[in-house]
């Protein structure tokens, strides 16, 4: 199966420092996540995992995911985690690679989401384009408002 990536990015007004902060701590993403309704941590550092417990179909249908923080670089704050186990959710598998870039400006950054994916043809990868597509949007949007509030 070939690998298929979708990337989404945002500006967000505040210092690339306080964001990378956030994101990180590889917890408490229920904050900016409108997903996921509570999560917690086993271990820390690169090799943690992080359980959450996400909602899909407006609520309908919830999932808990497991992932694990693959790597984190503190120098290019940039980290990548994979999902392990998502029943229920086309994100089992799915390897997320996080970056966050300080802008010209101190206080604004730009945060990306890319996601890599094995899709079994082109309408499965379609669908998970789709899907990421309105989770990176939610996560960024959630990230925006969390810290320009």
């Amino acid at each position: 199966m070939p690998t298929s990536k979708l990337s989404r990015s945002i500006m967000i007004n505040a210092p690339a420092e306080n964001v990378w902060t956030t994101l990180k701590a590889f917890s408490g993403n229920e904050k900016f996540n409108p997903l996921v309704t509570s999560s917690s941590l086993e271990g820390e550092g690169v090799g943690c995992k992080r359980v959450c417990y996400v909602t899909l179909d407006g609520g309908n249908t919830e999932s808990k995911t497991v992932e694990i923080l693959t790597s984190l670089n503190e120098d290019d704050r940039t980290m990548a985690y994979r999902v392990l186990s998502a029943p229920n959710t086309p994100f089992e598998g799915l390897v997320n690679n996080v970056s966050v870039r300080q802008s010209e400006s101190a206080d604004r950054c730009t945060v990306e989401f890319t996601g890599s994916f094995e899709a079994e043809n082109e309408n499965s990868k379609a669908e998970m384009n789709k899907v990421l597509q309105d989770a990176y949007g939610g996560i960024l949007n959630g990230l925006k408002k969390m810290h320009e509030s």
